[in-house]
């Protein structure tokens, strides 16, 4: 499957922490107040809910971004936030709302971590 790995930057170091599979609709955030932990996937009907940073975390979303597969090779981006652009690298930003067709293997950087998402 298509996946995320999800790494946290530290100063020049970048520490794996998880990685999660991609299918559907996929939306990726912070935690909410009833889960038990900061950095899990749960499987949903429409496609996973991906948790990548704890509820304290403020400047990423609870629903942070909507990554939709639309081919082994190609997914749509949205950044859901309202507030918060995330930044793609090697390319350019995602202001709040916005949508863009990415094809992998792309990245994106959002506050203190790194997503990595890789087609198989």
């Amino acid at each position: 499957p298509n996946l995320i790995h999800c790494k946290l930057e530290r100063s020049a170091i970048d520490v794996s922490i998880a990685s999660f599979p991609l299918r559907g609709r996929s939306i990726i955030g912070r935690q909410r107040s009833g889960d038990h932990c900061d950095f899990f996937s749960e499987e949903l009907s429409t496609g996973n809910r991906i948790v990548i940073a704890g509820r304290r975390e403020s400047k990423i979303s609870r629903e942070q971004l909507a990554v939709q597969l639309l081919s082994r090779k190609h997914v749509l981006v949205t950044n859901l936030s309202e507030l918060n652009p995330v930044v793609l690298v090697a390319s350019c930003s995602l202001e709040p709302r916005e949508s863009k067709v990415l094809k992998f293997d792309f990245s994106i950087r959002l506050p203190g971590r790194r997503l990595y998402f890789v087609a198989p």
